[in-house]
């Protein structure tokens, strides 16, 4: 007779899936499953299975249970699969099971998505989509470069077989050229897309302003605009950068008319009303501010941008001469929020801007916002992080984290702390070695006699920011 074994009921299950019968599949990979509980492909057949009758939770359940149980190729493609997917539901703000998000947040799920997926394409090295994904993968946890390599070695499968998704690839290789700061390299793969796409010509558009090409950046955006902006938000949207590059070229007026016919769109970009505030306050026109802070009114509560409607309404104040209203209103808005670590990052730089007497209280709402930033690290976050200190860029890395811990190592060096902003700023050398800031903080809180004074004050001065460099050059 036929040995009963696991390995047997498993080929019966797959023939059983092949067939479309699920039913009997489900009964024979439970027999597999029995005869041997570390069966690895049971597992995955019962994955499989799961997926195909829509029971998505228990589907990525049995496909990370695999992930545990060893290297499988079908499991791992098939989590991977299932936490992309998950992904991409919470950032387009979709319904997504409780369930799912846990394992996405708490669970890792993305490093053990992007795991897999290594593991899949070292053994499967033709799968030209599975190699996008694990770019995909690469860049959502900050590692620009494994991404790069990924995303390439993609388009090199893909090119041969005039592949219908090999436009996607080149839009995702020409992103993290210019998220790597290679601007020139993006815009020559953005311009080798046969079909673009909004996404890949507002890339192009950022691309050419990151290159100072701002002449051919605007004409991007403005065929952007009429050709490819098909919802109101998105005119809206493109209708803000296009203000942003007429205030570098042709002054606020220019900006300012850009800005208003954004605002004029329903629904109004919340950054458009944002930068009109800025305008206003720059140029002390009280009635485009009133203007701009009625239209914010709707947003306060809206936790991507209340942070920077509060500290508008605060400069607003400071320019009619009312510090204490405006410390007041600052306070009261992480009492309103205490989870943001953008409210408490946003008092940290009030206080120590606008008093000075205050910077250890500074440090500690620095500090609060830091460790908010980590806690909160797997968090979605929509759009390019906007950082308050110049020249924190966006590397791939957590910048928030980064950016309360500069905060911090200031406020406490304001304060006379010299050894705490010096313990502070040595963490940041070992998190950040790559920002100047990091090492300049350092050089900031070396006594006189320090060995290490002079090598480091030397690398501030080679690390390419060109105010820090001059601020390097004329310190004692």
């Amino acid at each position: 007779g036929i040995e009963s074994s696991s390995a047997t009921w498993t080929h019966l299950g797959v023939l059983y899936l092949h067939t479309g019968n699920v039913n009997l599949a489900n009964r024979a990979l439970k027999e597999a499953q029995s005869c041997d509980p570390s069966n690895l492909r049971g597992w995955a057949g019962q994955a499989l299975v799961a997926e195909t009758a829509g029971f998505s939770t228990e589907s990525m359940d049995l496909f990370r249970h695999c992930t545990f149980l060893g290297g499988e190729v079908e499991s791992a493609r098939g989590y991977a699969n299932w936490a992309l997917a998950t992904i991409r539901d919470i950032d387009k703000g979709e319904k997504v099971e409780s369930h799912n998000r846990y394992i996405i947040e708490k669970m890792y799920g993305l490093a053990a998505a992007s795991d897999s997926l290594r593991l899949y394409c070292r053994r499967i090295q033709d799968d030209g989509l599975a190699f996008c994904q694990l770019s995909v993968a690469l860049e959502r946890q900050g590692l620009l470069r494994r991404a790069l390599e990924a995303a390439e070695k993609s388009q090199e499968i893909l090119t041969g077989d005039n592949h219908q998704y090999l436009d996607k690839v080149k839009s995702n290789i020409g992103r993290l050229h210019c998220r790597l700061g290679n601007p020139e390299a993006s815009v020559a793969t953005y311009q080798s897309m046969k079909m673009p796409s909004l996404e890949s010509t507002v890339g192009l558009a950022l691309a050419h302003y990151n290159m100072a090409n701002y002449q051919e950046s605007y004409e991007v955006y403005k065929s952007c605009l009429h050709w490819m902006a098909e919802s109101q938000t998105v005119k809206s949207d493109v209708l803000v950068a296009m203000g942003n590059l007429a205030y570098k070229v042709e002054g606020p007026d220019v900006a300012k008319t850009l800005l208003f016919q954004s605002c004029q769109i329903s629904p109004p970009s919340v950054r458009g009303i944002l930068a009109l505030c800025v305008l206003g306050i720059q140029s002390s026109d009280l009635g485009l501010i009133d203007a701009a802070l009625a239209e914010m009114t709707a947003h306060a509560n809206d936790p991507r941008y209340a942070h920077d409607i509060v500290y508008l309404q605060a400069s607003v104040l400071l320019l009619k001469g009312d510090l204490k209203g405006a410390r007041r209103l600052m306070l009261k808005s992480v009492h309103r929020m205490p989870w943001s670590a953008p409210h408490w990052r946003d008092l940290a730089v009030f206080l120590l801007v606008n008093s000075r007497e205050e910077a250890a209280q500074a440090a500690v709402c620095a500090r609060k916002s830091g460790y908010l930033a980590q806690t909160q690290a797997n968090r979605n976050n929509n759009g390019r992080y906007i950082s308050k200190i110049k020249g924190l860029n966006d590397s791939g890395s957590d910048l928030s984290l980064a950016e309360s811990l500069v905060i911090e190592s200031l406020a406490l060096l304001v304060a006379g702390d010299k050894a705490g902003s010096k313990r502070t700023a040595s963490r940041l050398c070992f998190l950040y070695p790559y920002l100047s800031h990091s090492w300049a903080l350092l050089l900031a809180t070396g006594d006189d006699g320090c060995k290490w004074r002079s090598k480091v004050q030397e690398h501030v001065q080679s690390c390419g920011d060109k105010l820090l460099s001059s601020w390097a050059g004329n310190y004692p």
